[in-house]
């Protein structure tokens, strides 16, 4: 193999400046936006529209030992739903998410959470023992739909118990 051959291979291996010039540019170009931004005034995190509260269920979140979820009234202890294993795994999963962020700030106990449908049409769920809230707008309509029937029943139920 002779030097000029070694010499082609090599440059054949290397990216091209172009391309190098062009990512750098795009990286100088997102940090002088974020900059700008920033000096602006933007917020760090991107916030839903302001809303108010058109319904809210609180219950206390009880797992049960054939990996479901028992959703309860916190004055009385009734179950007013309850997430089966192997169903409602949107929801399950969002709960243990939910106990992995309590974990993080040391919550004794099983202090009760919100499930909260605000005037806009939107959901949520909110734990004020840690000041957590997930908005369940980005996770598809199958999953909105979930969470309706879910407060849904609970209302009922509640309703159902009241009279």
């Amino acid at each position: 193999m002779t030097a000029t051959h070694t010499m082609k291979s090599r440059d054949r291996d290397r990216v091209p400046r172009a391309l190098l010039l062009g990512v750098l540019a795009l990286v100088l170009i997102t940090l002088a936006g974020v900059t700008a931004l920033r000096l602006a005034g933007a917020p760090l995190i991107a916030q839903p529209p302001a809303a108010t509260v058109a319904e809210r269920v609180t219950v206390v979140l009880e797992r049960r030992s054939d990996g479901g979820v028992d959703l309860r009234d916190p004055a009385g202890g009734a179950v007013l739903a309850t997430l089966e294993q192997g169903r409602d795994g949107f929801l399950r999963g969002l709960i243990r998410v939910l106990g992995f962020e309590r974990g993080k700030h040391d919550i004794a106990g099983n202090p009760a959470v919100s499930l909260i449908r605000w005037d806009d049409g939107r959901y949520s769920l909110s734990d004020p023992s840690t000041g957590w809230r997930m908005e369940f707008q980005g996770f598809g309509q199958e999953n909105l739909a979930t969470v309706a029937r879910l407060m849904s029943d609970i209302a009922d139920r509640r309703e159902v118990s009241d009279d």
